[in-house]
């Protein structure tokens, strides 16, 4: 059921585990960003599992994104 949903929303399942203890389950997909918040509502949703959605960031993406320079800021009190 897993895969159906996760390939429905263009994505694809790399692996699946069953676990004990404070998650029921977990799972490694490959999720379109904008679809990630929505699978992880539909399965909260059903009351079914208890689970955690945790994105996971490429090395390159990692670059890209440390590698902008931000604006300086104030922090409250300065």
């Amino acid at each position: 059921e897993a895969m159906r949903i996760v390939e429905a929303m263009g994505g694809s399942l790399e692996a699946y585990y069953w676990s004990f203890g404070e998650m029921d389950f977990m799972m490694i997909a490959d999720i379109p960003q904008a679809m990630a918040v929505k699978f992880s509502l539909h399965v909260g949703a059903s009351g079914v599992f208890n689970g955690k959605l945790t994105p996971l960031i490429t090395v390159e993406d990692m670059d890209q994104a440390t590698s902008t320079e931000l604006p300086s800021m104030s922090l409250p009190g300065e």
